[in-house]
């Protein structure tokens, strides 16, 4: 009986690795595809930018098919039999999150209170929550939820799997901007691993990453560019 466990769980790991190299196979030829697409079309932080209100909503709605990315990643967990309903599940706050909520909004306001250029009105801000809202909710799923669930199944040691899912989550960001943008990503991919990992959800992850990204996001969002 012993040995029948030992096999089942030796099974349960090969498939996990396996999973996990096919994820980040995915995650490889998406990072190049970004790459190829920050030279070619000068994909970066500014495609932000907004030129008009049906520009905004357009810049919203561009942003779906990533989405759909996103929201496919959870396949590999359930390839791998790891469980996905749970992923959201959040019995009530505990201090991590209301630390990553402090930080998150500390990097608002420090950040549009740095502002030094006008920012549009109020009607852009409906398409920018959307975006927002998108980006959060998918790159959470993608990175707390799927990249997490499998580095927790192969690799078990929670420092580690925190680590290693901010490491990815900051090169993907080299393309979007620069090294500067990719050691802060990081740095925030590793404040969303300890929220999730001591939280036990990602609930929490995407409220305090739609918050950064209120900002990170807006700022391009919200400028007029050409006018001081």
């Amino acid at each position: 009986m012993v040995s029948g466990i030992s096999k089942k769980c030796d099974r349960h790991v090969v498939r996990a690795w396996l999973c996990l190299t096919g994820f980040l196979l995915v995650y490889a030829s998406a990072s190049c595809v970004i790459f190829h697409a920050s030279g070619v079309f000068n994909f970066s932080f500014s495609f932000f930018r907004t030129a008009s209100i049906g520009d905004a909503y357009f810049k919203s709605a561009a942003y779906l098919p990533v989405l759909l990315f996103y929201f496919l990643s959870p396949a590999w967990m359930v390839l791998s039999e790891i469980p996905v309903s749970g992923l959201f599940k959040w019995k009530k706050p505990g201090p991590f999150f209301y630390i990553g909520l402090a930080a998150g909004v500390t990097y608002v306001i420090v950040t549009f209170v740095q502002v030094r250029y006008r920012l549009k009105g109020p009607a852009y801000w409906p398409p920018l929550a959307l975006l927002s809202l998108f980006n959060s909710f998918g790159e959470e799923v993608f990175y707390r939820g799927a990249l997490y669930g499998l580095l927790e199944r192969t690799v078990k040691r929670k420092p580690a799997v925190v680590f290693f899912q901010a490491v990815l989550y900051g090169l993907i960001h080299i393309p979007l901007g620069n090294s500067e943008v990719a050691v802060l990503a990081f740095f925030f991919g590793l404040l969303l691993g300890i929220v999730r990992y001591r939280e036990n959800s990602i609930t929490p992850c995407v409220i305090v990453h739609f918050i950064v990204d209120l900002s990170a996001i807006g700022q391009s969002f919200l400028q007029f560019y050409g006018i001081p």
